[in-house]
């Protein structure tokens, strides 16, 4: 397993993956969060290092750099969990250096990056659902919000969503795409990540009632524009008719949670709040998985392990009384 010594540095290798590699077999926002990684952290950092030279040492001190600047600089360090994705970018490349015979070892498969500590999420009660709800109901973006809690689609599912994958007959809607904006701003639609995630979601009543209220309005609202309302056309658009930013969603979002009094928030906590509810009344976590578009019901038995243990107490109750003699 002999390789040729060069002098090419990690930060000349870095780039010329990113341009052969990544740029030929990742999405195009993937490609923009390794350039991002890349550029402004791995190459003023580690760049200048010969790669045949490069030590597991280099990277374990590069960790500890990340991790510990804000309390030398005063300036926020990087998380663990950014630093973990620093160690697979990395890792990525240096794997690619071994297939190609640049190097001999993947160095940064000996190095062990942070533990990342557990997130607790934070969802809503149905009381504070009410109050968000009623926080979103003066604004333009009311009925997003209440497709996000009644669905638990991902953000950029639900702006993706065209009229011919909203069924109201059918009271079901099909995600088959997903919308981002680059930090260039070009509008990136793409398929889902995985099969799984291409699903279709029954809608309850309430969510198909106050769609149809959305569709009649927007029907007039064309009408007025001297348009139709077609079915490819976004079910969620800005009043010209062109896509929604994914970022005025956030924004929209944070104004809302701060008049309802809901702090520590995020717009995926939507997402978590639908599948918990759900799990609570009942629903076999199989369904809930379906509906969230996870590639295994393991990922939500794990995400939504919190959960469980009330259910668990539930479900033994429920069995304790197949054997209580009939009342009658």
């Amino acid at each position: 397993s002999y390789v040729k010594p060069n002098k090419i540095a990690l930060g000349d290798w870095l780039k010329q993956w990113l341009k052969d590699y990544v740029s030929m077999n990742t999405t195009d926002r993937t490609q923009e969060s390794y350039s991002s990684i890349v550029e402004c952290h791995l190459i003023p950092s580690l760049g200048k290092v010969i790669l045949t030279d490069l030590q597991p040492q280099h990277i374990q001190s590069y960790y500890a750099e990340k991790l510990s600047k804000g309390r030398a600089d005063g300036k926020g360090g990087l998380s663990a969990r950014s630093v973990v994705y620093h160690h697979r970018i990395l890792s990525k490349a240096l794997g690619h250096a071994v297939k190609m015979g640049v190097v001999v070892r993947n160095v940064a498969d000996v190095v062990q990056p942070p533990r990342v500590q557990r997130v607790t999420m934070r969802t809503l009660t149905p009381e504070e659902v009410t109050r968000f709800l009623e926080a979103a109901q003066e604004t333009e973006y009311y009925v997003y919000f209440s497709t996000l809690l009644y669905t638990g689609l991902r953000r950029g599912e639900l702006l993706a969503l065209r009229w011919r994958n909203l069924e109201l007959v059918r009271e079901s809607l099909t995600v088959v795409e997903t919308a981002y904006k680059l930090g260039n701003g070009d509008y990136i639609l793409k398929e889902p990540k995985t099969a799984q995630s291409r699903r279709s979601v029954t809608l309850p009543p309430t969510l198909v009632e106050l769609l149809k209220a959305y569709r009649i309005d927007e029907e007039l609202l064309r009408i007025q524009l001297g348009v139709s309302l077609d079915a490819d056309d976004f079910v969620f658009i800005r009043p010209d008719g062109s896509p929604i930013n994914p970022n005025a969603v956030t924004l929209a979002f944070r104004r809302i949670i701060g008049k309802a009094g809901l702090r520590s928030l995020r717009i995926h906590d939507l997402r978590h709040t639908h599948a918990t509810l759900m799990l609570k009344a009942g629903v076999h976590p199989k369904v809930v998985s379906e509906r969230l578009g996870h590639a295994n019901i393991g990922i939500t038995l794990d995400i939504y392990s919190h959960v469980l243990p009330g259910l668990q107490e539930a479900a033994a109750k429920k069995f304790d009384r197949i054997f209580e003699p009939d009342a009658s």
